[in-house]
């Protein structure tokens, strides 16, 4: 059933609001008078989060309201800007946060009863700290609030700020997904290097068939690891989806790495060289190409640190650390278990 409108007139006119009368006749033929609110200008925001910090908020005083609360950094589209420049221009300004990259989340009329205003939002993953906010008077504080600080934030049913009675609020989306799977990963994190080592080191046991052959390819891979990890947690790089499962790309190329050269090692014994010249046989010549190999694959995975997206540019971190550690525990410490075997 459609309103039929006869007509409008301005009651009150500014640069920010019009307040307007429409004549409006309903379905069955009655006619009133319905006071409109006519924006002239759309507005734009953005839900900013980090698997490892949550979300990107402002705590803010609403006079109108006379309430305090969590909002987004969102503003009006300024005239020649599109809605996600303006989205991207109000967090930097209200939070003193570049965030990464935005893609559309929803856009909607949030009072389309009496008002025509348009609000575009946007998702953005992370965000790079820049400076203070522009405008200190937009808020109380900015800060980064986990998604269990959010949800506990939801009011009791039937309590003023929680949903209606009988009803209950429950957080959803691809945010809520990505910090829960970045929740969980994390957690699990060590347990899962734990049984990538595991399997590995019976994989190396079975195709051996002998406890110190296998021993040796899996010492520098569970010290890699090790070291990896290590560094990590004293960088305080954030894990995400992406990254926090890359233990399991430390194990791989470490062992891969230890395998070949303790097999080149073991060539080169056979050979009849002394224990000292098969090493430098065997780092001479595979180690060389293991060594290409390697910092090959670390600068291009660099080359994500130096991207505008954080989810990127922290995997691209995590990635190097990874395999950096992968070729020192090669470098370092395989020599020293291919002569402790050689002792026995």
């Amino acid at each position: 059933m459609r309103w039929i409108v006869h007509g409008e007139r301005p009651i009150y006119t500014s640069p920010w609001v019009t307040l307007r009368l429409a004549d409006v006749e309903i379905p069955g033929g009655r006619r009133f008078d319905h006071h409109v609110v006519r924006v002239p200008f759309e507005a734009a925001g953005c839900v900013v989060h980090d698997p490892a910090r949550g979300v990107l908020l402002l705590w803010r005083h609403r006079f109108i309201t006379d309430t305090w609360g969590w909002e987004v950094p969102a503003g009006r589209v300024d005239a020649g800007e599109s809605p996600i420049e303006a989205a991207r221009r109000e967090t930097l300004e209200e939070t003193g946060w570049q965030p990464g990259e935005l893609r559309p989340l929803l856009s909607y009329r949030p009072v389309p009863g009496t008002c025509d205003q348009t609000f575009h939002c946007f998702l953005a993953d992370g965000a790079s700290y820049v400076g203070e906010p522009a405008d200190r008077s937009e808020s109380e504080r900015v800060e980064w609030v986990t998604v269990d600080r959010v949800r506990a934030e939801i009011g009791t049913p039937g309590e003023p700020g929680g949903p209606p009675a009988g009803g209950e609020g429950q957080l959803a989306g691809l945010p809520v997904i990505a910090a829960q799977s970045a929740s969980d990963l994390s957690d699990s994190r060590y347990w899962l290097t734990l049984a990538g080592i595991v399997l590995v080191g019976l994989v190396l046991l079975l195709v051996y068939r002998s406890p110190t052959r296998a021993l040796v390819p899996l010492v520098p891979t569970v010290l890699a690891t090790g070291w990896a990890s290590l560094v990590l947690w004293v960088s305080g790089i954030p894990l995400n989806p992406m990254s926090a499962a890359l233990g399991a790309l430390t194990i791989a190329i470490a062992t891969e790495f230890s395998v070949i050269l303790a097999g080149r090692f073991q060539e080169e014994r056979k050979a009849g060289r002394a224990v000292e010249g098969a090493l430098r046989g065997a780092y001479g010549r595979t180690g060389a190409a293991v060594l290409a190999s390697a910092t090959t694959a670390i600068a291009g995975f660099a080359v994500l640190i130096a991207s505008d997206v954080q989810m990127l540019r922290d995997f691209g971190f995590v990635t190097v650390i990874d395999l950096a550690a992968a070729l020192m525990g090669v470098a370092l410490v395989l020599p020293a278990a291919l002569v402790w075997r050689e002792g026995r």
